[in-house]
């Protein structure tokens, strides 16, 4: 089974791109595509790198056209009634660490790569 662990007020998957981006001085770029024509191009891509013999996926997917037309909304109510979760920080103070960790671990990776 599946479970989503986070504090205890539901978060939007658009809300998160959001935060994540503030968090990063930057700003989300969300980028408006007819339904249609991103399903066809992700149809025609998918086609293509299957012909190709591509082992990465496409930049666009069924799959990634599909997923902003949902109103994806998570929340702990799974785990809590599961596995009795009770989250100890908030989104908030868990997405600035998530956010240094990653920051600290990509600079780190690239230190290796260049010896410096």
């Amino acid at each position: 089974e599946t479970f989503i662990l986070c504090d205890n007020k539901p978060v939007a998957w658009k809300q998160i791109a959001e935060d994540i981006a503030t968090r990063l001085n930057s700003k989300p770029e969300f980028v408006s595509i007819p339904y249609k024509v991103a399903l066809f191009a992700a149809v025609i891509l998918e086609f293509l790198w299957k012909s190709l013999n591509k082992k990465t996926p496409p930049p666009i997917t069924k799959y990634r056209v599909s997923v902003p037309r949902k109103n994806l909304i998570f929340s702990n109510k799974k785990a809590k009634a599961i596995l009795g979760y009770n989250p100890k920080i908030s989104w908030n103070d868990g997405l600035e660490k998530t956010i240094n960790w990653y920051c600290d671990y990509i600079s780190r990776k690239s230190s290796i790569k260049t010896g410096y």
